[in-house]
């Protein structure tokens, strides 16, 4: 993607720039026709997502666009992690307490059980 750059060490997590735009542009042809907007659309295209992904990682695909369909593979959940959290935002309770629940607080954060 830069090989005609004439700097010849780029910052790493550039390279994945493209596979995002392309989730974004998915993600837009996706909102085009409907599919947001229900909301078991965006579980249903995860779990498709993971499927595609374990298929494409057992059985290596080999022709165009081989590199851009591993990676996509990959980047397609964890992209669609982010739109399930979108979708449930309602659901997921954000508190004082979350951020102070570290390791080491643990024991403070968590119901005792009596034995």
């Amino acid at each position: 993607m830069f090989e005609a750059n004439p700097i010849t060490e780029i910052n790493g997590p550039l390279w994945t720039i493209r596979y995002e735009l392309v989730c974004y542009v998915l993600a837009g042809a996706a909102a085009t026709v409907g599919v947001w907007r229900r909301s078991w659309d965006v579980p249903v295209l995860f779990a498709l997502a993971v499927m595609v992904s374990l298929t494409v990682q057992a059985f290596p695909y080999s022709g165009p666009l081989d590199d851009t369909v591993e990676v996509m593979s990959r980047f397609g959940p964890a992209f669609l992690t982010g739109a399930i959290f979108y979708r449930f935002r309602h659901r997921i309770a954000l508190n004082a307490a979350g951020p102070r629940c570290s390791a080491s607080e643990h024991s403070r954060c968590t119901p005792h059980r009596r034995a």
